[in-house]
């Protein structure tokens, strides 16, 4: 019975074995057939573009000449976009800095508000306020 028993035991280990085979044979064969569709659809991609470009030749020269136009614009262009980048900073600058000493001049009148001043510090005051108005 024991011989028995180790027959049906190595039967079921040979059949495992074949099921195994059979199933790493059969994804090899999956991975084959994806990987020959997407070769497959890369080409067709590819020979879309390809199309699109030589049907169009006339026009890549032209755009290529609009980007050298846009280019050589630009460039011209530079010194001006520089000029209102550097307006529009500084007047930004401005507002943040006029922000910060109204906010400073507010610090100083909670903390030092009713003790005595020396003339320079009321000097320094005014010379404040006087700039936020």
């Amino acid at each position: 019975e024991d011989d028995d028993d180790d027959d049906s035991s190595n039967e079921e280990d040979k059949n495992n074995k074949n099921k195994k085979e059979l199933d790493s044979e059969e994804e090899r064969e999956r991975d084959k057939k994806e990987r020959d569709e997407y070769a497959e659809r890369v080409k067709l991609r590819d020979r879309e573009k390809t199309k699109n470009l030589g049907s169009g030749s006339a026009t890549l020269d032209s755009k290529k000449k609009n980007k050298v136009s846009t280019f050589e614009e630009l460039q011209s262009s530079l010194p001006e976009i520089r000029k209102i980048s550097r307006q529009k900073y500084l007047k930004d600058r401005e507002e943040q800095k006029l922000i910060d000493l109204a906010m400073e001049l507010d610090e100083e009148e909670r903390f030092f508000g009713r003790e005595n001043l020396t003339e320079v510090e009321i000097r320094r005051k005014q010379i404040k306020q006087k700039a936020l108005e």
